[in-house]
């Protein structure tokens, strides 16, 4: 009788342990990943896109910011159909420069359906891509940041 008490426990335990797992697993995460410096000059234009990996939804996206960027930090809010992505620059000493980075960002898992997804960089809009059901690939034209460096000598005295 003990040994089959103790049976039932170990059972009621492995089932307790691998529901949690599976709840876990259900729960949508960010994460994202980013390039070194690509470049110091710039197009007007990026392009943001936006596909189905899976129940995750993959966005890549160029950004233009300092040259010293130590790292991004991501965090995501979810209303109905709508997703709002805001990208945050870490820079603990800036530098007088600007490069463009790479960004790809994958968040899920999330029911498969039409999403309205918008991504900032700080309170800066990048862009904003809808991508429905079942969608390889929806891309979307996008600004983006106008970024001006003058040096000290070219400005004129006042």
């Amino acid at each position: 009788m003990r040994k089959r008490q103790i049976a039932v426990s170990v059972v009621v335990l492995l089932v307790a342990i691998l529901g949690l797992g599976y709840v876990l697993a259900t729960i949508p995460r960010i994460s994202f990943t980013r390039s070194g410096c690509m470049r110091t000059e710039f197009d007007r234009e990026a392009i943001l896109s936006a596909r189905w990996v899976g129940s995750h939804i993959h966005l890549q996206l160029g950004l233009i910011d300092n040259c010293c960027l130590d790292d991004l930090a991501v965090d995501w809010t979810k209303s109905g159909l709508a997703i709002r992505i805001v990208i945050k620059s870490i820079v603990a000493t800036p530098c007088r420069c600007m490069c463009s980075f790479d960004v790809a960002v994958d968040l899920g898992p999330l029911p498969i359906s039409d999403y309205q997804i918008q991504v900032f960089h700080g309170e800066n809009i990048v862009g904003h891509v809808s991508l429905g059901a079942g969608a390889v690939c929806v891309v979307s034209l996008v600004r983006a940041h106008t970024v001006s460096l003058v040096r000290a000598s070219e400005i004129e005295p006042s």
